[in-house]
């Protein structure tokens, strides 16, 4: 005989009942309980043995008391409702704090499950903060001001000092700096966090001069609200904002992709003097003439006058050593043929090993037709540019990165091509404000040719995808699909893989995960390269 519908919603009520009682005596009223833990506004007690069956970081209880009193209540009480019930609910408020955001109570306990190892709070409290970030908001936070929901929740984060969720945070900021940038929210936040933001070569900025401009802004926003009351220079420039343009914010640019004459028709007013403008002016003009004595010359007498900024002027390869040479407009592609084979002289290729993977992977023909036409290691000079110069328009390429113990990389039959502007104007557009461009091949893969963690292997890609199977980036190296699966910077010296989106990961490890932002080197973020070779 079957009960009737009424039945089961009385029997609903009475387990839900039931819950909430056992919810009371297991962890609030104290009887039989022989542990307890206190929070701001109140107590729990529990079962010590409990405790330790169910929270690793709980395992070695010594007292009869853990203090939490700088954790709230409801976070508390959710921790301990998963202890016991292997649920909980979010996002939740606090009965004792209404005021306080539910993303700041799931901060908190994703901190307290960090601290008692309770991995799928974890991750429940991770999906969450990570959606709440990339959520759009219309107005600006009241009390911050700043509109972008990652940059207004940084602080929170970091002040948890839980370094995964850090990059969670730092990688949504990477996707929208440009929107940072558009809206002013950079002026909103302190020199420390601005510098970590700028210094990440992940960071999606589509046009280096406008990151340029971002920090003479802000440097003269901080320069106006510390001189509020005092009476205005009659200097273009006040010295004082010059000196805190020269010293600490200098480092916070990123240089490498810009060439001398964007650099100083942004600077001249704001940060270099005069001599320095015509010593700037003169090295391009030797460098155009290929006149390597005089800028050598100039270098000197740069260094005599201007020892701070000399070795910007040097570290960042716009001047001329025995390894590098002018970047930007006056790029010299002789040189960089002549670098290039030079240092393919000393260099046994890497490939010999793999041929016969490789060859299973793609056809004896592909692979008895190429060669090693590119490298670069640690100590090289050698930058984005010079692997465009020599490695674009180029079919059936294999790059092979070694890092961190392993060797992967990835093939495209078509390789990487800049696109063609169909005028003079949208020509001279591309050159200026390029941004990355995808390019479809059906062919191309990832691979893992040896790793201490991974087995020998082939990741193709999600045909779906093959649209975007590489992106063609003049400011980067050579990019693997557009959710950025395998990707080198500028510099040519680390690398970033968040896999799974344009290629397939094995043992369904999904994009954006942990493992497979680990997969290729198991190092989390970015990871330093030993050597980058490219061969067609």
């Amino acid at each position: 005989m079957q009960s009737h519908p009424q039945n089961y919603k009385k029997k609903f009520i009475r387990s839900r009942d039931f819950s909430q009682d056992l919810r009371s005596s297991i962890y609030k009223n104290g009887l039989g309980q022989d542990f307890t833990i206190t929070c701001k506004n109140g107590k729990f007690y529990a079962y010590s043995s409990i405790l330790m069956a169910r929270s690793p970081g709980l395992a070695n209880l010594q007292s009869g008391t853990i203090d939490k009193k700088d954790n709230h209540y409801s976070v508390v009480e959710a921790a301990l409702k998963y202890i016991y019930t292997n649920d909980f609910d979010m996002p939740f408020k606090d009965p004792y704090d209404q005021k306080i955001a539910a993303f700041d109570l799931i901060s908190e306990l994703y901190k307290l499950a960090n601290d008692w190892a309770l991995p799928e709070v974890k991750i429940r409290c991770e999906r969450y903060l990570t959606s709440e970030m990339r959520r759009r908001q219309d107005k600006p936070d009241p009390k911050t001001g700043i509109k972008n929901r990652a940059l207004n929740n940084l602080s929170t984060i970091k002040n948890m000092s839980i370094e995964s969720l850090t990059n969670k945070v730092l990688e949504v900021i990477d996707k929208e700096i440009n929107i940072i940038i558009e809206n002013k929210d950079y002026l909103k936040i302190d020199d420390t966090d601005l510098a970590e933001i700028l210094q990440r070569d992940s960071l999606n900025i589509t046009n280096e001069l406008s990151l340029f401009e971002m920090i003479i802004d802000y440097a003269y926003d901080r320069y106006s609200k510390n001189n509020e009351n005092k009476s205005q220079s009659t200097e273009e420039v006040p010295q004082e904002l010059k000196d805190h343009l020269r010293g600490n914010l200098l480092k916070l640019i990123r240089f490498s992709t810009m060439s001398l004459e964007d650099f100083m028709s942004a600077a001249e007013y704001e940060i270099l003097d005069t001599d320095e403008v015509n010593d700037i002016a003169d090295y391009i003009e030797a460098a155009m003439d290929g006149d390597r004595d005089t800028q050598q010359q100039i270098l000197e007498d740069f260094k005599e006058h201007s020892g701070d900024l000399h070795h910007w002027f040097k570290k960042k390869r716009f001047y001329f050593d025995q390894e590098s040479y002018i970047s930007g407009d006056s790029f010299d592609p002789d040189r960089a043929n002549s670098l290039v084979q030079e240092s393919l002289k000393s260099c046994k290729p890497s490939i010999e090993q793999y041929k016969d993977i490789l060859t299973n992977w793609t056809s004896e023909e592909i692979y008895n037709k190429i060669q090693l036409r590119f490298i670069s290691t640690k100590d090289d000079s050698f930058t984005c540019k010079d692997f465009h110069y020599i490695c674009d328009n180029k079919s059936n390429v294999f790059v092979i990165i070694k890092s961190c113990g392993a060797a992967f990389g990835g093939f495209t039959s078509v390789g990487w091509s800049r696109p063609q502007a169909e005028n003079e104007q949208n020509e001279q557009k591309i050159q200026e404000f390029e941004k990355p461009f995808p390019i479809e091949d059906e062919n191309a893969f990832l691979f893992i040719l040896s790793s201490n963690n991974q087995s020998q292997q082939k990741i193709p890609i999600v045909s779906e995808q093959k649209k975007s199977a590489l992106i063609y980036y003049s400011q980067r190296g050579p990019i693997f699909g557009d959710g950025w699966d395998l990707s080198i910077s500028g510099d040519l010296k680390t690398g970033f893989s968040n896999s799974g989106f344009n290629y397939k990961l094995p043992n369904n490890i999904q994009y954006d995960s942990k493992d497979a932002k680990m997969f290729f080197t198991n190092e989390f973020g970015q990871w330093a390269i030993e050597k980058l070779e490219v061969y067609f």
